[in-house]
Order: structure tokens, then sequence, then C-alpha cells
């Protein structure tokens, strides 16, 4: 009965733990030897040892190392790779989690490929780029955007747009744009600063609105040509009206009292000519810096002494003085020659010796040239009352002229105003530059500057840079 039980406890033990079922068999076998019960002592403590120590290198070990590699890649550590060892399930899971890694770094690179080039894109825009968030709050501005707005991108990011504009207008607008999703266009004036034009359009991410876009451009050259187009205008109007209206009364005179007083005529007649030859100038003027402005005008380039040119101009100009005290000197003339076109240049010196006489008032007008670096200069110069510092910078505007009147001191009738801006871009057509300086009471000198023959390649044949 005894030994039917023990067998019956060995069995169940062999079938709940193999090793400890073997080490009662060795004991129970060994019982007569001490040797074999000390061995099967130490199989009872080693065999649990060594299963451990097999399931943690096997099993627990990778899916630690999985967890580590997992930590590593969601702290954003480049490189994260797992073991792929351990027991065939833990291995198969790790290589895919590795294959999810190397999807996610691929990922990953193409985004910030994505965004550097975006970046890149919107620091080279010449436009000005404001991005706002769904309660009007700028969250990125451009390059272009802080230069136009004077404003760095720390002192706008974070703001709403009305405290970092200051811009009434543009905040109503940007509200609607917000509300409505309709895009709008809308004129900024700065404080101090430049004409801006912004278009506002909604920002949409996924479909769900996001916030606002502004593109915002400098006007203000825009906003220049259309002044001086106005004034164009209104001065050519000015220009034409004035001697229309004295030939238009002239005439008028003479067909009702001309048959009674025959006298009037001789009166009159000089005087329509020279209101006709006004508006013959004027037209040629006008006619000449068009043609000059929009490239149409022919040059013809070839090596010029501007003292030759200084002579056929003065010897045109000295017949028509308007007094005579005034005198026209050719002063000190340097042999170096320029590349110019010969009617062009002589255009330009007839104009700007025409002017100082005007002005001169008795006095003296001298005209020269020296050498400067790669270039001639020739300057005209005279005696008369100079002119303002405010006014330098605009004199060869069309039109401008320094005194209000339009009679220049000493009673001379004014020429067509558009001698000064002929002589800019005359000269800026042949590869040169103009300039003048002045102080009140000490007359005023013109300047061209043009390259000297030998250092300069021909310059281009037609056409001028804009005004």
């Amino acid at each position: 009965m005894g030994t039917v039980r023990s067998r019956l406890v060995f069995a169940l033990l062999a079938a709940a733990s193999p090793s400890i079922a073997f080490t009662l068999w060795l004991l129970e076998a060994a019982r007569p030897s001490p040797v074999l019960a000390a061995l099967g002592m130490l199989l009872t403590v080693a065999a649990p040892i060594a299963v451990g120590y097999w399931l943690s290198r096997r099993v627990l070990e990778p899916v630690e190392d999985l967890r580590r590699a997992a930590d590593a890649f969601i702290a954003g550590s480049p490189g994260v790779r797992a073991p792929a060892d351990g027991v065939p399930p833990i291995e198969r899971l790790a290589r895919q989690f590795n294959r999810i890694l190397d999807e996610s770094y691929l990922q990953v690179a193409r985004a910030d490929e994505q965004q550097a080039f975006l970046d890149a894109v919107i620091r080279q825009m010449p436009e000005g780029l404001i991005i706002l968030d769904s309660e009007g709050a700028i969250t990125r501005v451009n390059a272009a955007a802080e230069a136009l707005l004077g404003v760095s991108s720390d002192r706008l990011v974070g703001r709403p747009i009305l405290s970092a504009l200051l811009n009434y207008s543009l905040d109503v607008e940007v509200r609607r744009v917000l509300e409505t999703g309709a895009s709008v266009s809308v004129d900024v004036q700065m404080p101090e600063g430049p004409s801006l034009r912004a278009a506002v359009g909604p920002l949409e991410i996924q479909g769900r609105p996001a916030g606002a876009l502004l593109i915002v451009q400098d006007v203000s050259a825009i906003r220049r040509v259309d002044a001086m187009r106005r004034d164009f205008v209104a001065n050519v109007s000015h220009e034409l009206r004035t001697p229309l209206a004295a030939i238009r009364a002239m005439v008028e005179t003479l067909s009702l009292r001309a048959a009674r007083r025959p006298e009037l005529v001789v009166e009159y007649g000089p005087r329509i000519v020279t209101e006709c030859e006004r508006l013959d100038l004027l037209v040629h003027d006008l006619l000449l810096l068009a043609e000059t402005e929009s490239g149409a005008l022919h040059m013809e380039p070839e090596t010029i002494q501007p003292l030759e040119a200084a002579e056929t101009v003065v010897s045109l100009v000295e017949s028509a003085l308007p007094d005579g005290r005034t005198r026209i000197v050719l002063d000190d003339f340097c042999p170096d020659t320029v590349r110019a076109d010969r009617k062009a240049l002589e255009q330009c010196l007839r104009n700007l010796v025409e002017n100082a006489l005007k002005y001169a008032g008795g006095g003296r007008v001298a005209l020269g040239s020296r050498r400067e670096l790669e270039q001639v200069v020739l300057w005209v110069s005279d005696d008369g009352p100079g002119i303002p510092s405010e006014s330098l910078p605009r004199i060869f505007e069309r039109f401008y002229r320094v005194e209000s009147a339009r009679e220049r001191p000493g009673g001379a009738r004014g020429g067509s105003g558009l001698g000064l801006a002929i002589v800019k871009h005359l000269v800026a057509a042949q590869g040169g530059r103009v300039w003048a300086e002045s102080q009140l009471g000490s007359g005023s000198t013109f300047y061209i500057a043009l390259p000297a023959a030998e250092d300069a390649p021909a310059p281009p044949l037609v056409g001028a840079p804009e005004a």
C-alpha cells in the first residue's frame, strides 16, 4: 500500500515539475549512497536557476530592448534600432518594429525636406507674408513682411493684427475674412512708412478653417507713378492752355477789329507766331522725351571731343542771348574724349546752356570738362540766384520749376519745363548720369558724366532706363 502511494506522489510531481521528479527519483535510487543524494539536492537548486536564466536571455531581455527602443524613438533620438534576437515570436516582433521605424524616419525626412523647401520659398518671397490663427493673432511672418512693416518678428508673433499694425481698416477686413471666408484686398498706409496693399484670404487645413493669410505688397512706386501721371497731365494741360488762350484772344480781337484797325495785325501777328512757336517747342520736347523714355530713340555712338560739342552749342545760342550783358565762356576743357551720340550730347548741352542763360541775369555762363577715373565730366555753371537745397533732388522732373511763378527772373518767358528731364534721360540712355550743385545767391552748376572713350565699350544703340 505504501509503495503504491509513493508511486502516485512521484507521478504527480513528474507531471508538475520534471526536474523535481528527477531529483526525487535520484534521491530514492541513491538512498544507500550519500554522494548521489548530494548530487540530487544540487540539481534541485540549479535546475530552476538555469530555466530562469534561459527565460531572461531569450524572452525578457529582448522585450526590454524593444521598450528602450520605443522610448528612444518617442524622445526623438535618431537612428534607433531594436536588436532582432530572442525567441522566434519576439524576433519577428523586433523586425516588424524596425520596419515601422524605417518607414517613420523616411516620412519624417520627407516632411523635413518639404518644410525646408516651404521655408526657403517663404523666405525668398518678395511679398510680405503674415499668417494669422483663427483668433486673428499673428503666428508667422517672413523677412519681407518684417522689412515692409519695419518691425521684427519677435514683436509681431503672438499679437493681434490690430495692436501689431495699428490699422483699424485692416483689422476690420481680417475679421470679416475670418467670419465669412471671403477674400478681400485693402490698402494700408503705414505711419511714416510705405504705401501697402494687403490681400487677405482664408486659411484652411484639411478642409477646416484655421485662420487667415495676408500677402503684403509695397505699392509706393505705383502711387508715385500715379501721382506723376496726374501731375504730368495737369502740367501739359496748363502748358497747352496758356498759349492757346493767348492765341484765341488775339485771333478773336483781329477778327472783330482788324477791319477798322489794321495796325492790330502788325501788333498781334508776331505775338501769335511766338505763341505758336511755344506750342511747337512743347510738342517737340514731349515727343523727344517720350521717345527717349520708351527706348525708341536711335543712338549712334561715336568718339567726341567735348570742346567741339560745346563750341557748336555756343554758336547756336549766342544769337539768341536774352540780353547783351550775359557772357558765355568756354572754360577749362580736358583733352579726353567721350563715346556718345553727337546730336544727343549737343541737345543736352544746349538745354543746360539755355537754362543757365534764363537765370544768369547778365552774369556769366561757363562750360568745361574734367577727367574723373573712367568718366569725363562736362559742366555748365551760371551766376544766377541759385537753387534751394530742397529743390535739387527734383529739378530733373518733368515740368518742375523752382520759382512759383511761370516767369523767369528778369521777365524771361519759361520754356516747356521739360529741358532738364530730357537731359536726364538722354544722358542715361548713353550710360551716364546727371546731377546739380547749387547754393542760394551763388549760382548753380549742372554736371554730365559720360564714359571716357578709351575705357568704355560702346553703349547700346537704343533705349533708356526707366525714369
